[in-house]
């Protein structure tokens, strides 16, 4: 299943090392359903720019997230998950398990 040809995300940009440290990706999810309702808006409406700037943060939403779950670290689990909606993966790149993941 691929939901970028579904127009629902879009492609993998480099962020590069840019001093995002593990975790921040759950932290920020949090504070989305927290303070933003969930909502996110689209590429359209505001293009990921590769730099240091601040964000704009009133932007029209174009989906709602409404929770968050844990995936088992298993194929047959992330199999499950993708097919029912657009999901997010962090992986910790150290040490030399990630050739094992990919």
């Amino acid at each position: 299943m691929d939901w970028r040809k579904r127009g629902s995300v879009t492609g993998i940009k480099d962020q590069g090392n840019k001093g995002r440290k593990g975790g921040l990706m759950i932290v920020a999810y949090d504070l989305l359903l927290q303070n933003n309702g969930g909502g996110i808006t689209t590429e359209t409406n505001y293009p990921y720019e590769e730099a240091q700037k601040v964000c704009k943060t009133e932007q029209p939403a174009g989906v709602t997230i409404s929770d968050r779950k844990f995936v088992p670290p298993n194929k047959s689990s992330l199999l499950k998950a993708v097919v029912n909606q657009p999901i997010f993966v962090g992986i910790a790149a150290k040490g030399k398990r990630l050739g094992e993941i990919v």
